[in-house]
């Protein structure tokens, strides 16, 4: 009977987050006559593969009872250290591994500050976030870095079949693949106890600190990632990309179900949180409706989440 109840109300949040997005493509259709177009749903595949991407890794993160507001600056170091490379004569494939390596460095700093330092991940990340963006500044001298270079913007641009956008299929790889680590895998099971209680995760045997430090150097890989794509698709490393991402990606995380104290959340719910949170920003462009007025869509957005996370969580006590 408990896991009746329980499977009817894990049902009950997908449909709800199904129904919110049904009813926003029925609206922005009446609304825009550009929306149901296949050049606009290219476009909305192209956004939500970056926030996707990341939001991928962003699971993982709020499961283990952390989180990460670095990764836009990740994104844009990663953007122009694979700009640099690419410039200096580098081979595409050279600027991509280099680019992930360094998402991945970065990732491993903040696991080692956080789990060494017993510092919050919060503040910790906060201040990567300003140290990570001051070394795209650096290394860039402050200009935008350009990359003509075919071979690497296909990375961003490619169509498969000239209708799958190539960072659209990159990010259902990357799902499967948090899908099957959280579903099948030891360490996916660990990122739920540690979440759940980290003190009795501890007291079971699991490695906590090993954990903690790979689910941020996963973290970092993904950040790479989006950079990679964010930085091909639009020729160009720039140091104040990605500067709004880090609240989006958190706010479709929670928006999925994943709650902010960790342990509780499903990969599929981040899914919907991304298509919902990308469509609502796509709906808004097509409305030409203003930048400062879709900032504080997005900021109500990401309360309403927070809110109802925390409304489920008094619930249960």
């Amino acid at each position: 009977m408990l896991k009746q109840t329980k499977v009817k109300k894990k049902l009950t949040t997908e449909v709800a987050l199904l129904i919110v997005l049904v009813i926003m493509l029925i609206v922005f259709s009446i609304l825009s006559p550009y929306f149901f177009s296949l050049s606009n749903f290219m476009k909305v595949g192209l956004y939500t593969a970056q926030m996707g991407v990341m939001a991928g890794g962003m699971t993982l993160v709020l499961l283990s009872g952390g989180i990460d507001v670095s990764v836009g600056s990740v994104m844009a170091l990663v953007g122009i250290i694979a700009g640099l490379i690419m410039q200096s004569g580098g081979n595409t494939f050279l600027a991509v591994a280099a680019g992930i390596l360094a998402g991945g460095v970065c990732g491993l700093a903040n696991g080692l500050i956080i789990t060494k330092g017993h510092v919050n991940a919060f503040i910790t990340t906060l201040g990567t976030m300003t140290i990570i963006r001051g070394l795209a500044q650096i290394f860039s001298g402050g200009k935008t870095i350009l990359i003509q270079n075919t071979t690497y913007n296909a990375i961003g641009r490619k169509y498969i079949l000239g209708i799958l956008p190539l960072p659209v299929l990159i990010m259902i790889v990357v799902f499967m693949l948090f899908w099957f680590i959280l579903k099948y895998t030891k360490f996916g099971r660990q990122v739920y106890s540690i979440g759940g209680n980290e003190k009795s995760a501890y007291l079971s045997g699991i490695k906590v600190v090993p954990t903690y430090l790979w689910i941020y150097i996963i973290m970092g890989f993904c950040a790479g990632i989006s950079g990679i794509m964010l930085s091909a698709q639009s020729g160009a490393g720039i140091p104040s990309a990605a500067a709004e991402i880090n609240m989006e990606t958190i706010s479709a995380v929670i928006l999925g179900g994943t709650s902010l104290s960790g342990g509780k959340g499903k990969l599929i719910g981040t899914v919907m949180g991304v298509l919902i949170l990308a469509i609502l920003s796509n709906g808004l462009n097509l409305l030409s409706v203003p930048s400062f007025y879709q900032e504080e869509i997005r900021g109500v957005v990401l309360i309403m989440a927070v809110i109802f996370d925390m409304m489920k969580e008094r619930k249960k006590d």
